[in-house]
């Protein structure tokens, strides 16, 4: 079990070492310089994403409701290019068709700021939304991962630091109790 145990240690000490080579680590401020930079872009990254979900879902609802819209847009279009008695027959026997086309519009040019239907564009616009917010979702993972090696790196510096403390404590103690006796030895002999 020991040789399993430093085996892992120098794959852990391999991986570390491979870690601070990759972002170029050379001294402990290139470390705390490293770690501030990540954890700086982690929140830039959320408050991102934060404004890009509600921009998403704004235009993922502007895309629901025009494709609501698509059935009932038929009627409305027939119903504006008539007139007199057959605008009124033709909407006395699709009002509610007619209606629910002229609600949807009226609240897709509310929602979308603009007085025509842009369904191209809206759906455009929301792949693009669904491709940067993937594309931040991806950066934050790479945050989280720098952040979590650089703890793992924290926590071993700590250990060996901790480690050699011990080893301070002991070895002065050591070095005592050989000299006081090494002095008894002489003072018996002389």
């Amino acid at each position: 079990q020991r040789t399993d145990t430093k085996t892992g240690n120098i794959k852990d000490f391999s991986s570390m070492v491979a870690f601070l080579q990759s972002h170029k680590i050379e001294t402990l401020e290139d470390l705390q310089k490293l770690a501030e930079d990540t954890k700086k872009q982690r929140s830039d990254n959320i408050h991102n994403q934060r404004e890009l979900n509600a921009k998403l879902k704004k235009m993922s609802n502007i895309v629901d409701i025009y494709h609501a819209y698509k059935p009932y847009a038929e009627y409305l279009k027939k119903y504006e290019s008539l007139s007199g008695r057959q605008k009124q027959s033709y909407y006395d026997r699709n009002a509610d068709k007619i209606d629910t086309a002229l609600s949807y519009r009226t609240g897709l040019k509310n929602m979308s700021g603009t007085d025509r239907l842009l369904p191209k564009t809206w759906k455009k616009e929301l792949e693009e939304l669904k491709a940067e917010s993937a594309k931040i979702k991806h950066d934050l993972a790479e945050n989280d991962a720098i952040l979590g090696e650089l703890a793992e790196i924290a926590d071993k510096t700590a250990m060996v630091q901790r480690t050699k403390a011990k080893q301070n404590e002991i070895l002065p103690n050591l070095g005592e109790k050989k000299s006081v006796k090494k002095e008894r030895g002489n003072y018996g002999r002389e």
